[in-house]
């Protein structure tokens, strides 16, 4: 092997091992890490003769591809874990990100960290009714600067919720599975991060999971295999446990734990817990949202437990994000939406022999509450980061930074300098207070919209990534917004309203627990769809469908699917589609 080869290959496996390694040395465990894989095994031995390498990396190599059951930091080391990883390339602390090209805001992404470049490798999500299948970096050295990647290869099809992983072995990002607005998908794609990143489909042997999207994935690096839970696809949620081996000759095996199962769900959270080998999940949706927490037990017998952590726990949510910190031998929860509200709570979940939640409470002013966020844990400034998400202002496009020590602090300066506000009016108009200056607002600003009539028409509501029935609405500017104003024909002889434009009207009531109303105008001849979607732009309801002719109607819809079960509490989304633009208008569902 080369010796820039070693060299990549040594970066790319140390902050693995670190991982592996950390909590035990934290806590003063003597017990090194589990039995690696061979292929894990052969390129730590072979980086740890590597004379590129500082000697104690090389030692360190060493001494865990020869299984040694005590590691230690020799002298010219720091002497905790949480030092180790200044060795790392990188400087500590935060800088404001580079205001060139950004991303879209956007959630339902995937993101891993790349240790071997510091960076976080963005992939996917959705976007203002669009799935996206494009990949960006935001470089964590020095100052952060995003970039858009342009891979080689035929690149997966758009998608929203895929599952991927880091793939240290072999220097790559791994997804799996997804939605694509139309069809849920079960294909695996590498894009490989060394030099010129390509996409490359794989072809795993063996039968594959269920297309799904919305699961937890995992890599196990003990056994050198991605780890695929739960998951969502037609109206089933899963509960079922798949594993891809990842080396040259892929294969999928469905694992067969004992014990008492989870019960299915989608959009759990789940990390590798490396001192104990397991996979650990919380929360997610079945029925209802769940709080739960579970730990899936990977070596030498396959079992399920239910953990039952001591503390006030969290609430209930789904959609959130968690990572592994490894210095402090915990998970740390943030975000997601509870049924009610998009959280911006910051948890963290011990997992010494006495599991213990505990609500941290960071300095600092925290991010918007939202769900469908991006998280990475930064080993070289020991932080959580956190990227988009979406909450009842629309998407995200900004980054925040969460310190991991006990004086744990948010850091609001890896967000854009300004957002773009699009708003479109026909037969009338909008005003902005404060004005944009040069077509922007300055990150956080909050705008007040004011809309107004032009002679003969009424206004009848915002829709786009705001709703509101009233004429003025506040716009809080933490992403790029579109907001459209509608107006209609003002009543005519009698009170007659001639509909011209074709509209959706809020919901009546709003929130609701028993039935709303959604009345809707159609201008033209044709097919109308109105429909009720969840928050991740499942099909809930099919409300009409059939060909109208121009005039006024209402449709009502009780909080139940299309099978006639009872939806779980929370947020939807009514959307009409006819002759031109689709139209949204938010539904609060309340038991």
């Amino acid at each position: 092997m080369k010796p820039s080869l070693l060299l990549r290959t040594c970066a790319s496996i140390l902050p693995l091992v670190l991982t592996l390694t950390a909590a035990n040395v934290a806590f003063g465990r003597p017990a090194g890490p589990p039995e690696l894989a061979p292929a894990v095994r052969e390129r730590l031995s072979q980086a740890g003769a590597d004379t590129l390498l500082p000697s104690w990396q090389r030692d360190f190599m060493v001494r865990l591809a020869q299984g040694s059951t005590v590691v230690t930091l020799d002298s010219g080391t720091p002497d905790d874990p949480a030092a180790v990883s200044a060795h790392l390339p990188g400087p500590t602390g935060a800088a404001r990100a580079d205001q060139g090209a950004l991303p879209s805001a956007r959630y339902a992404q995937g993101a891993i960290y790349d240790p071997v470049r510091d960076r976080m490798v963005v992939f996917g999500g959705w976007h203002s009714g669009n799935n996206l299948n494009d990949v960006w970096e935001l470089s964590l050295a020095g100052t952060p600067t995003w970039t858009e990647l342009t891979p080689g290869g035929t690149p997966p099809s758009v998608r929203r919720y895929p599952g991927v992983i880091y793939d240290p072995v072999r220097d790559r990002m791994v997804v799996f599975g997804g939605f694509t607005g139309d069809v849920y998908m079960d294909d695996v794609w590498e894009l490989s991060l060394a030099g010129t990143p390509t996409w490359t489909e794989l072809t795993p042997s063996g039968t594959p999971p269920h297309a799904r999207y919305r699961q937890s994935a995992i890599y196990d690096p003990v056994r050198d295999r991605m780890v695929v839970f739960a998951g969502w696809c037609s109206g089933t949620n899963f509960n079922d446990v798949w594993a891809l081996s990842l080396a040259d000759t892929p294969a999928w095996m469905e694992l067969a734990p004992g014990g008492t199962p989870p019960i299915g769900r989608y959009s759990p959270s789940a990390i590798y817990d490396p001192v104990r080998d397991r996979m650990v999940v919380f929360g997610g949706v079945e029925d209802g949202i769940l709080n739960d927490v579970w730990a899936l037990s990977l070596a030498h017998t396959l079992a399920w437990t239910e953990l039952a952590p001591g503390g006030p726990p969290p609430r209930a949510r789904h959609t959130h994000s968690a990572i592994y910190d490894p210095v402090r031998d915990r998970m740390v929860v943030f975000g997601g939406f509870d049924g009610a509200d998009y959280r911006d709570d910051v948890w963290a979940l011990s997992l010494a022999d006495t599991l213990v939640w505990t609500e941290l409470t960071p300095s600092g002013t925290p991010p918007s509450g939202r769900f469908g966020q991006s998280a990475i844990h930064d080993p070289v400034r020991d932080r959580m980061v956190v990227f988009g998400g979406s909450s009842y202002s629309g998407c995200f496009n900004d980054v925040w930074a969460l310190s991991l020590p006990d004086t744990s602090a948010w850091t609001a300066t890896l967000v854009p300098d300004s957002c773009t506000l699009m708003v479109s009016a026909t037969h009338g108009w909008v005003t902005q207070d404060p004005p944009p200056s040069g077509g922007k607002h300055a990150y956080g600003t909050a705008v007040l919209l004011t809309a107004t009539p032009e002679a003969g028409y009424d206004f009848v509501g915002y829709s786009g990534d705001v709703v509101a029935a009233t004429d003025t609405v506040t716009v809080i500017m933490t992403g790029d917004r579109t907001v459209t104003a509608d107006f209609q024909t003002a009543a005519g002889v009698g009170g007659e309203v001639r509909p011209t434009v074709t509209l959706l009207m809020p919901a009546m009531p709003n929130p609701f627990r028993q039935s709303a109303t959604l009345a809707f105008s159609i201008a033209h001849s044709g097919p109308v769809e109105l429909a009720v979607y969840s928050v991740d732009g499942r099909r809930v309801r099919t409300l009409v469908r059939e060909s109208r002719e121009p005039g006024e109607y209402r449709a009502t819809w009780d909080g139940r699917d299309d099978g006639g079960n009872p939806v779980p509490t929370g947020v939807y989304y009514a959307r009409l589609k006819t002759v031109g633009r689709p139209l949204t208008r938010v539904i609060t569902y309340l038991k």
